[in-house]
This record gives C-alpha cells, structure tokens and sequence, in this order.
C-alpha cells in the first residue's frame, strides 16, 4: 500500500518530507501561543521562509536564482504569497467546515523549526513542511481518508494508487526509524528532527542540530546510523559548500568579480554567469519593460510588475489576469488558473470540477488534482464524507 497524497502546501513532493511534533522547552517553564489564526500563521511562515533564504543561502542553481531576482526578503514575500495561498486554498476549506482544526501552539513550534532548519530548503514554500502539524483531522485509526492531514494524531492515509476510490485510504499510525516505508510522510517524528522515507525504503531520523557551524567548519548531513542522522547548518551569513571529495564546510558567498562554479553562492544581488571565458559572480539586473532580455542569464523581466520575456527578446507586460487573458505560470488572478503547456503562454480560466481533467493541483476548484495512476489526473474531492 502507498499513501495518499499531503494536505499541506497542495500536495506537492518537496514538502513532505515528514513531521513535527512538539519541541522541547525548559520544565515548568509556559510556551508562549504562535499565531492566533491560520492566515496569521500563513503570513508568519512566508516571512520566515523568505528571511531564510537570505539568511542562510542555498548552493543549488534555482535557489540562487530564485534568491538573486527577489533580492530582499520583502520582494520575496510579495512573489511568493499569491503562490503559497493557493496552495492553502484547501486547508482553508477544510478550517472553515469543521473538517480540520488549527492549533496555534504547534504554529509557534512550526516557526521555530524553520528557523532550526535554516539553509536546508533550496525552495523557500518547502518550509510549508515544518507546520503540517499546526492543522489537525479528527478521522481516527482505521477511518477512510484521501489526505494524511484529514487524519488525527501522528497518522497518514495509507492508500492505494490504483484504486478508483478516493477514499480508498485508511489512517495508519506513522512508522518509527528503521520501519519500512513507501513514501516520505509515513514516518514519524521526535523534537527537533523530521523523519523521511529514506533510499532503502525506512525510516530514518534526521535531527536538527541547534549549533551552527563557523566559517571553515563541517557542514551538512552527517550519517550516524542507516536510520540516525544529523544535520548542521552554518551561522548566519554563511552558506555549505559542497567539496570535490563529499565533504561539506561553510564558506561566506563570493564577491562581485570572483571566480564561482555550481557548488558556489555569490553575494546577494550578484550571481554565478560566464562572461564569454570562465564564470564570475556577476550583477543581477532587474529589467523594465521594453528592456533587452537575452543578453545575460543574470537578467530577470520583473515578474512582480507582470513582465514576461517574450519571443522579440524584450520585456513584456501580461495582461491584468482575469478570465480569458493571456498568462504564464501564477500570474491569473487567485480564484483562476493558467490553462498551458509548462512554460508556454497560455489562456486564465475558471478552475476545473471534480471528475475533470487535470495535470495540477491548481487546475481544480477542491485543490486536489488525483495523479496517482499518470502524468493527467481527475479532478477529486477536497475530503471524504
């Protein structure tokens, strides 16, 4: 049996990795509450995540990208709201009919954990991972599921991809380090660690060290056991670089001017292009419309002003994003999607019914596109019931 697809940031694989529970505080001493409603604790997260990126950078090509167009964390969160909040759309639903229930406690541990996790995620929405626990199901052990947040308690929805039932699947108890797995979010937690499903389908235990490494100092993921793991990360300012021989240590980001290759980060608002010979941290430009927009891979048409390069080189303007207009990616209006190939241009349209035709979770009005049996999915329902 393999589980049901996550509730959590629309299903998407790179944020389930696993689960949190509860971090340990001093005895006797109070927890302070986190944020007092879901769309507080929404806007906490996309600020955190967005102050990460810049705090502690990423040496993976579309993280660098992605750090380098935005620039600060406040063009960061402008970006990538709209893309976070539709992610949500279905954990709203399920809160606003009773299906689901918010827990602000295990908000403010959420946050903490992305703090802890500081330099793990190359996409900074991953973060949606550490706060799957902040939202609560109230179907028991044994009960029909689609989703593993429709679950209570430390459980998943164990499900087979074959069957035509959406709610074919049953809350199962998640699996301790060392148990088998078939999918990332089987597994369980202890504080201040996540659990995946590793290569040789078990669990394993990745704990989050609190410490962070100086300048010059071992970095990354060490394997204590095939099912204990330690990650460090480096101070703030620093990044883990990777090394010829498999190891890791942190290094600061290169200046303006310096020779950099892919397991390298530059200084905030350069980034890593050749220049006609070897590559160097070159300046990021930030381009205006009509402005020239392929001369340089360090260019960017300013996305968040609706410009697009388009096929005549220069940057255009999208239309406004209501029904019927041209768009690219998230660039409809939030009760709309893009209807296009990946990367093409292509048509805003009303979101799709359940039973429809799909190949994303954007695609349908409940927020779940089902493709578990291929590539094009169905449209399903948000929950079973």
């Amino acid at each position: 049996m393999r589980r049901s697809s996550c509730l959590v940031g629309a299903c998407l694989a790179s944020i389930v990795l696993g689960t949190l529970v509860a971090l340990s505080g001093c005895a006797g001493d109070p927890e302070p509450t986190g944020p007092a409603t879901f769309d507080e604790l929404e806007q906490a997260l996309l600020e955190r995540a967005c102050e990460s990126m810049f705090r502690c950078p990423v040496a993976e090509y579309d993280a660098t990208r992605t750090r380098a167009f935005y620039g600060t964390p406040e063009r960061c969160v402008q970006g990538l709201g709209p893309r976070l909040r539709r992610r949500m759309r279905v954990v709203r639903a399920g809160l606003l009919a009773g299906t689901l229930t918010y827990d602000p406690d295990a908000a403010r541990r959420c946050l903490d954990m992305i703090d802890r996790a500081c330099g793990m995620m190359a996409d900074p929405l991953s973060n949606v991972m550490f706060c799957r626990e902040a939202v609560d199901g109230a179907v028991p052990e044994a009960g029909a599921c689609i989703w593993d947040s429709e679950c209570a308690g430390d459980a998943f929805c164990d499900a087979d991809p074959s069957a035509s039932d959406g709610c074919a699947g049953t809350c199962t108890p998640r699996r301790g380090p060392g148990d088998g797995c078939d999918d990332l979010t089987e597994c369980s937690t202890v504080a201040n660690s996540v659990g995946f499903c590793g290569a040789l389908e078990t669990c394993i235990e990745v704990r989050l060290s609190a410490a962070r490494a100086g300048l010059g100092e071992p970095c990354g993921t060490v394997e204590e056991s095939a099912t204990e793991w330690t990650r460090t990360g480096c101070a703030v300012g620093l990044y883990c670089r990777a090394e010829p021989d498999g190891s890791a240590t942190c290094a600061e980001p290169l200046a303006p001017g310096e020779p950099c290759d892919y397991r390298e980060v530059c200084r905030t608002g350069y980034l890593c292009e050749s220049d006609g010979g070897g590559a160097t941290c070159l300046p990021v430009a930030i381009l205006g419309e009509g402005d020239r927009c392929t001369e340089r891979e360090a260019t960017f048409c300013d996305s968040l002003e609706r410009l697009f390069c388009a096929d005549t080189g220069t940057c255009e303007p999208l239309p406004d994003g209501l029904e019927g207009s041209v768009c690219r990616g998230d660039t409809c209006q939030e009760d709309l999607f893009c209807d296009a190939e990946a990367g093409a241009l292509g048509t805003c349209g009303p979101r799709r019914p359940t039973g429809a035709a799909c190949f994303g979770d954007n695609d349908c009005e409940s927020g779940w596109c089902d493709t578990r049996s291929g590539f094009e999915g169905t449209c399903g329902r948000p929950f079973c019931g």
